[in-house]
C-alpha cells in the first residue's frame, strides 16, 4: 500500500476538500465517510467507492483487517497516511484512522402510483444535525427516497452523515427538489401529503396512510413550512404534547410522525 506523507499530495488535498466544501462534492460528486462505522454501513448499501485512507495504528488494532479487505474488494484505491496528517485532514476532533471517499446512491425515478411508499421531503432544514437525524429514522421506518427543498443543509457533509449514522447510503436523497411541484404531483397520484405546522388542526394520531403512499413534510427550524406551500398538502399535521414548550426539535417531530406512519402502515 501507497504511503502519502505531504499534505501537498493531490489525493490528500482532494480528500480535505470533500470534507470542507460543499461545492467540491457538488462538483465531484463525490462525499467522505469517516471512521469505521460509516465505511461499514458504505460498504453494506453498496456504495460506489473510489478511495481510502488509513493509519498504521487502524491497521494494527484487531478486526480492522476484515474491514480493510472489503474495502479492496470492493475496488477502492488505499493508501497508508501518518497519523498527524491524517488528524489534520479530517473533520472529527478524534480521528478513528479511516476514510473513504465515494459516490452517493444514483436517485431513482419519481414515485409512480402503484407504490404505496413512506417518503420524506425537508423544507430549508438548515441543521447538519437535524437533517441526519430525520434522515436515520427515515431509514428505520423504510424510506427509500428523501427529497431536500432548495436551502437544507447537505445531506453528504460529514456532520450530516455522522449524524445519520450512514442511513444515507441505504436511500435516494434528491437536493434542490421543487417541492410545491413534487407535492402537487404526489397529491395526483393519491399520495397522501403530511405538512407538519405547530398550529395544525388534525393531531398526527388521527392521520391514516395514503392509498398510494405518504410523504412527510417538515420545515425549517425556525420558520417552519411556508402557509403556501403547506396548504397545497393533502393533511396539515399537529403533534400534541402536555409540556410548555413552543415546539419540538425539526428532526424529532419529523421523526415522530413517520414512524406512526410506517406503524399503521406496515405492522
Amino acid at each position: 500500500m501507497e504511503t502519502l506523507e505531504s499534505t501537498r499530495h493531490p489525493r490528500l488535498r482532494k480528500f480535505r476538500s470533500l470534507l470542507r466544501e460543499a461545492r467540491a462534492r457538488k462538483e465531484s460528486g463525490l462525499c467522505v465517510a469517516e471512521g469505521p462505522k460509516l465505511a461499514g454501513e458504505a460498504l453494506a448499501a453498496g456504495a460506489r467507492l473510489r478511495e481510502f485512507l488509513v493509519t498504521a495504528q487502524f491497521l494494527a488494532q484487531a478486526g480492522h483487517a476484515t474491514l480493510l479487505e472489503r474495502l479492496n474488494q470492493a475496488g477502492a484505491r488505499g493508501a497508508q497516511v501518518p497519523e498527524a496528517l491524517f488528524a489534520n485532514i479530517a473533520d472529527t476532533e478524534s480521528p478513528q484512522g479511516i476514510m473513504l471517499s465515494l459516490e452517493p446512491p444514483l436517485p431513482r425515478p419519481l414515485p409512480s402510483p402503484e407504490t404505496g411508499d413512506l417518503y420524506l421531503a425537508a423544507h430549508e432544514l438548515q441543521d447538519p444535525g437535524n437533517l441526519g437525524t430525520l434522515l436515520r429514522s427515515a431509514r428505520a421506518c423504510g424510506v427509500v427516497q428523501a427529497f431536500l427543498g432548495p436551502g437544507c443543509a447537505d445531506a453528504w457533509s460529514p456532520k450530516t452523515l455522522r449524524s445519520g449514522a450512514g442511513a444515507q447510503f441505504g436511500m435516494q436523497v434528491r437536493s434542490d427538489v421543487d417541492l410545491p411541484g413534487l407535492v402537487q404531483s404526489l397529491n395526483l397520484q393519491k399520495v397522501h401529503t403530511l405538512a407538519m405546522e405547530v398550529k395544525a388542526s388534525q393531531d398526527y394520531t388521527d392521520v391514516k396512510p395514503g392509498p398510494q403512499g405518504s410523504l412527510v413534510l417538515v420545515g425549517s427550524e425556525g420558520k417552519g413550512l411556508p402557509g403556501a406551500l403547506a396548504s397545497l398538502c393533502s393533511h396539515r399535521v399537529k403533534i400534541s404534547y402536555p409540556g410548555p414548550v413552543e415546539s419540538l426539535n425539526a428532526g424529532v417531530a419529523g421523526s415522530i410522525l413517520l414512524f406512526e406512519i410506517y406503524k399503521k402502515a406496515f405492522k
